[in-house]
């Protein structure tokens, strides 16, 4: 399976359609579509990491999700540590918005 189809099925697997995706993510609904149709050409780090915090993922597990191959990069300690707390303060943020509970 291509990197667009695994995200297309990630979002699937959640319910979430691609233009609400988009929208949480601050991405357009056209890269989010071309992204899932293989298109990942411009996909930069920002991007992706805006992608990985919207699934509630560090970029590692993405990675391995999108890339199937389920391995842990090495030495990848602190970027986990990191990427959990991005995502802890994105869910926080989430609960504290006004009508979003």
């Amino acid at each position: 399976m291509n990197w667009g189809k695994k995200l297309e099925q990630l979002l699937e697997e959640r319910g979430i359609s691609k233009a609400e995706f988009a929208s949480k993510t601050g991405l357009s609904e056209s890269y989010i579509s071309r992204a899932c149709k293989g298109d990942y050409q411009d996909l930069s780090r920002r991007n992706f990491e805006r992608i990985a915090l919207e699934l509630d993922m560090t970029l590692s597990k993405l990675s391995q999700e999108l890339d199937g191959k389920g391995q842990t990069l090495p030495g990848d300690t602190s970027g986990r540590i990191v990427e959990q707390l991005k995502i802890s303060i994105r869910r926080l943020e989430k609960k504290l918005k006004p009508g979003t509970n």
